[in-house]
């Protein structure tokens, strides 16, 4: 049944939304980002592949339904493609997780950045502190 099958794939993708965990080891996380993106797209092709087999089927069966069935599976091929709208909270949350992923490393580089600098500037006051030479009166 495409509805059922639909639906599994959607649960799939809510299900990807859900695992989604920051990861601070900027290796692994770059890794991490690049399977899900990977998993992603291979869902949302699947639920695009199923919705559109199902819009075909709902087309033929709106032929050859009477009123009330065709009222009923309208309602059934809209809750569907509705529910299919996780493929854009899905892109939303690999981007928040891109967005992530980026911001780390920079937080990381800004930090290791500063890490260098008061190590220099505590080797230059240690120097001024107690010079490994005596000082003239000019410097």
């Amino acid at each position: 049944d495409k509805c059922s099958l639909l639906q599994t794939h959607v649960g799939t993708a809510q299900k990807q939304i859900g695992d989604v965990k920051k990861l601070y080891d900027m290796d692994k996380a770059k890794a991490d980002y690049e399977e899900r993106m990977r998993k992603a797209t291979s869902i949302k092709a699947e639920i695009d592949k199923t919705l559109a087999a199902v819009n075909e089927a709902n087309s033929t069966l709106q032929v050859l339904a009477d009123d009330g069935t065709k009222a009923q599976l309208t309602m059934d091929v809209d809750d569907l493609t509705k529910s299919c709208d996780v493929r854009t909270e899905l892109d939303e949350k690999l981007a928040w997780l891109d967005n992530f992923n980026k911001s780390i490393i920079d937080y990381d580089k800004t930090a290791t950045e500063l890490e260098n600098l008061v190590k220099k500037d505590r080797a230059d006051l240690d120097g001024l502190i107690k010079p490994a030479e005596k000082m003239k009166s000019t410097d």
